[in-house]
C-alpha cells in the first residue's frame, strides 16, 4: 500500500511522511487553502483578498531535465518524479510542509481562506509540481478544502514553444549558411 501511495505522489518508496496533527478533529473549520503558482518572469506576486501565509521560492531549485520537461508541465508524474529525485528539491518540499504545519498549530482557530504562493520562473514544472504535492499532502493529512491554481502554466509553455521554434530556425538558418556564403560571393558551379 505504502509503495502504491508513493508512486501515486511520485515520492520514493521509502519516504514516510509526517502526520500533520489536527488537533483531534478532521481538520481545521472553516479554513481552505489556495496553492497558486506563478512564473516569476512573466508577472509581479498576485494580490489576494486572503493572507498568503507561506511563499515557496522554487526558482533555484534544480529542475529536471530539458529532454523530459520538454512537452510535459509539473502536472505530469514524470516531470514530478524527475524533480523530487533532486535531494534538495525534496528537503525544500518537507522545509515547505513544516512551515505548513506551523501555521496550523498557531492559528487552530482560524476561519476562511489562505494563500500559499509557489513560484519559479515560468510557473510551468518546478512551481506546478511542488503545488501539487504540497495540496494533495496537506488535503488528505488535514482534511480541508484544498485548491490549486496555476496562473501561468498556459504562458510559460506557449513561451516555451516559441523559443524552440526560434532555436529550430536558427539551426535550419546555420546549415544553409555555407551555402549562401558560397552562393553570394561567386563559388556557385
Amino acid at each position: 500500500m505504502g509503495k502504491i501511495l508513493a508512486l501515486l505522489l511520485g515520492t520514493p518508496p521509502h519516504y514516510e511522511p509526517r502526520r500533520i496533527r489536527t488537533h483531534g478533529s478532521k481538520g481545521h473549520h472553516g479554513l481552505c487553502m489556495h496553492f497558486y503558482t506563478y512564473g516569476q518572469s512573466l508577472r509581479p506576486e498576485p494580490r489576494l483578498s486572503y493572507p498568503t501565509i507561506i511563499r515557496v521560492n522554487c526558482a533555484k531549485l534544480e529542475p529536471p531535465a530539458n529532454h523530459i520537461c520538454e512537452g510535459h508541465t509539473g502536472l505530469d508524474s514524470k516531470v514530478a518524479d524527475s524533480f523530487f529525485s533532486n535531494p534538495t528539491n525534496e528537503s525544500r518540499f518537507q522545509e515547505a510542509l513544516d512551515q505548513i504545519q506551523r501555521y496550523l498549530d498557531r492559528h487552530d482557530d482560524h476561519i476562511g481562506c489562505v494563500a500559499i504562493m509557489v513560484s519559479c520562473y515560468y510557473g510551468v514544472h518546478r512551481s506546478v509540481a511542488m503545488a501539487e504535492r504540497l495540496a494533495t499532502v496537506a488535503e488528505r493529512w488535514t482534511g480541508l478544502s484544498v485548491h490549486c491554481r496555476h496562473l501561468d502554466l498556459g504562458k510559460g509553455i506557449e513561451r516555451q514553444q516559441r523559443a524552440k521554434k526560434q532555436r529550430k530556425m536558427l539551426r535550419s538558418i546555420e546549415r544553409s549558411w555555407p551555402r549562401v556564403v558560397k552562393w553570394l560571393f561567386g563559388g556557385q558551379d
